[in-house]
């Protein structure tokens, strides 16, 4: 699902109105109808204030989809990319690398919890997350065969 189909979704899930969500963000309905059907991506910045403003995890919003639009409108320099590697706890060259390899995880309802879960964790939790999973890696018994 696209950054503006998910938009939209939970938007209207939500009850919410484009003139409400605009006000919220202090943007115009034009540009909320925009991000809606996909005219316009808004930036990292931009999809937090959003999120916060629809009562929901950036992750429901974003996916390896958004993340790409976010580079290819070239809205991704390097302080985007530190953005995303200081939120989801990587080096700027895992970042890109997941981005390339379209890694990204897409918030489906499967591992909406998964994120949920790591969302609560401190960093010191998150670390600990993440080295399990790389250990996990290593045994081909739970190794995704779709590399």
């Amino acid at each position: 699902m696209t950054f503006a189909d998910t938009l939209k979704s939970i938007r209207k899930e939500k009850g919410i109105t484009q003139e409400v969500l605009a006000h919220k963000l202090g943007i115009t309905k034009g540009m909320i109808s925009q991000y809606e059907t996909g005219k316009r991506t808004p930036k990292l910045d931009t999809i937090k204030k959003i999120a916060a403003a629809l009562g929901c995890n950036v992750n429901s919003l974003i996916s390896k989809e958004t993340i790409t639009d976010i580079i290819q409108e070239g809205k991704t320099e390097q302080a985007q990319l530190e953005k995303l590697s200081t939120f989801y706890h990587l080096s700027t060259n895992e970042i890109v690398d997941l981005i390339e390899q379209h890694l990204f995880f897409d918030p489906t309802n499967d591992n909406k919890e998964i994120l949920d879960l790591f969302a609560k964790l401190n960093l010191h939790g998150r670390d600990k997350v993440i080295q399990y999973a790389r250990d996990l890696l290593e045994n081909p018994k739970y190794k995704n065969n779709l590399e």
